[in-house]
């Protein structure tokens, strides 16, 4: 896994990083466990951390599909937890 970039000067404009940008397909693995994204947050330090909008509307509506109730709420508690991480 490549690390990812802390936040810092990008030096051509002085502009500051404004945050890492989760994905979907990051945030999937990480629901089924085949990520460890404790690691990859702590590996990350401070950086901001981001949703996209589409994102979001992408784990609601993968809650919303869900069919047995036990994983439902096991993917919500999941969706939760994402909105508490991400700024």
């Amino acid at each position: 896994m490549r690390h990812a970039p802390s936040c810092q000067r990008l030096p051509s404009r002085g502009l500051e990083r404004v945050s890492i940008l989760l994905d979907t397909a990051v945030l999937i693995a990480a629901e089924r466990g085949t990520f460890d994204m404790a690691a990859y947050l702590a590996a990350l330090g401070d950086a901001p951390v981001a949703l996209a909008a589409i994102t979001a509307s992408e784990l609601l509506h993968g809650v919303e599909r869900t069919r047995d109730a036990a994983i439902r709420q096991r993917r919500s508690a999941f969706v939760d937890g994402c909105w508490r991480t991400c700024r």
